[in-house]
């Protein structure tokens, strides 16, 4: 509404003086011819047939100089609205390129889709990616790019960029879809970030998806070492407490009957006296030192943890009988020992069986049984639970 008023200003501004001027002589034309009308009306009334006639012949030349201003009139009219238009699509032309050159200068990749042709054409393409120009339908493409996703993203990405989840955006008035997925390019895993904008005027066959999308590895990365790093404990690169304890609780929740975990809580004997007589980096090594040998030791589907000072904590799930468990608790002697730290330490154990355990109950047993091993001299270990596992 408001567009059209300013078109009605901007036209009237150019034929303001011609339009008036027309309209003043056709209103003057007008009027002449009522009062010619009523002349003639006069005229015949009172029997002066000449007059009459001279009269009307007044009206006639009358009628076509009307007739001629409005055809006049009107063809100007005419001329600049069609010149007006003209300009509007040049206008519209020179925005859509300028546009197109905008966001293929802020994106990787540039492409857009007639979306009732079922085409695509890539209008900028600045990093190799999922898709390429191809003389094939876009859903032919789109299948053809999924195959080169990572398989968690494949169904996502064929639903996303689908002619039907487009339509159903347009239905649902949704103004743009943004979607990250992870692809293999050149052997090399590779992220990137799609923002999907459909345009819908009303015209079915003027329907258009334009998608815009960035090369976001170096982010991701960023993120995942962000993440990972926020998990871990940074002097031994171990999991930190709060790490551990969410991954216990995860698995804990997870047991099914029969299922048996056990916790370790491994404990150097003595720390105190070790930073005390030879100095925190002393200290601190033994602790690195620690760390080391027991991922050496356990394999990454364990819960290897650091939970504070000179306290460890491993967690296995999937344990088979009681012989395991002492067979663990031994290996973690000799390979510390093995490794020449002249240390010993206190082993905790505490035994899961079936479910409704809870990380709170199974750490206070393990704790328990780390007190009981350092009450009978240190250097040893200790389970919990007096049961057959």
């Amino acid at each position: 509404m408001e567009r059209g008023c300013k078109d009605m200003r901007r036209l009237y501004q150019k034929l303001g003086p011609a339009v008036t001027a027309s309209v003043v002589a056709a209103v003057v034309i007008l009027c002449s011819l009522f009062n010619f009308n009523w002349q003639i009306r006069s005229d015949l009334r009172g029997g002066r047939e000449d007059s009459a006639q001279s009269h009307l012949e007044l009206v006639e030349k009358m009628g076509r100089l009307l007739t001629a201003e409005l055809v006049g009139t009107m063809s100007v009219l005419l001329a600049v609205v069609v010149t007006e238009r003209k300009k509007e699509k040049k206008r519209l032309v020179l925005m859509k390129n300028a546009y197109h050159t905008a966001l293929s200068k802020s994106s990787d990749l540039f492409f857009e889709v007639d979306l009732s042709a079922d085409r695509l054409k890539i209008h900028s393409c600045r990093v190799e990616g999922v898709w390429e120009q191809r003389d094939l339908p876009y859903s032919e493409i789109v299948s053809c790019s999924a195959k080169k996703c990572a398989p968690q993203f494949q169904e996502a990405f064929t639903k996303t960029f689908s002619l039907e989840y487009i339509w159903d955006a347009i239905k649902k008035s949704i103004p743009s879809v943004c979607f990250e997925y992870e692809a293999a390019v050149k052997e090399e895993e590779r992220w990137y970030s799609a923002t999907l904008v459909p345009v819908f005027t009303g015209d079915k066959a003027s329907a258009r998806l334009f998608c815009m999308e960035r090369d976001i590895t170096e982010l991701k990365q960023q993120q995942i070492k962000l993440k990972t790093s926020a998990m871990l404990d940074g002097s031994t690169g171990l999991y930190n407490k709060k790490t551990s304890e969410h991954m216990i609780r995860q698995r804990l929740g997870k047991q099914s009957e029969g299922q048996k975990y056990a916790l370790f809580m491994i404990d150097i004997d003595d720390f105190k006296a070790i930073n005390d007589s030879y100095g925190h980096m002393e200290g601190d090594a033994v602790i690195a030192q620690t760390a080391l040998q027991l991922k050496k030791l356990f394999s990454p589907a364990d819960i290897t943890g650091r939970f504070g000072g000179d306290e460890f904590i491993v967690f296995f799930d999937e344990i088979s009988d009681r012989k395991e468990i002492e067979e663990k608790a031994e290996k973690i002697k000799e390979m510390l020992r093995s490794a020449g730290m002249n240390v010993s330490f206190s082993v905790g154990i505490a035994v899961s069986e079936g479910r409704n355990m809870t990380f709170e109950v199974l750490y206070k047993k393990a704790d328990s049984a780390l007190y009981a091993t350092k009450q009978r001299g240190k250097d040893g270990y200790t389970i919990y639970t007096m049961s057959e596992v």
